[in-house]
């Protein structure tokens, strides 16, 4: 179990590695500004 989530945790920091190379950086921080309006439209 264990062994299966440091192999998943490889591979999403892998992904998360090529996104920000690809200019991901501004998206993350839409979706976070995205993400703070939904929490203040639900809560």
């Amino acid at each position: 179990m264990n062994a299966d989530r440091g192999r998943y945790f490889y591979i999403f920091l892998f992904f998360l590695s090529v996104y920000i190379s690809k200019g991901g950086i501004n998206m993350l921080r839409r979706v976070a500004k995205g993400w703070r309006l939904l929490h203040t439209l639900v809560i």
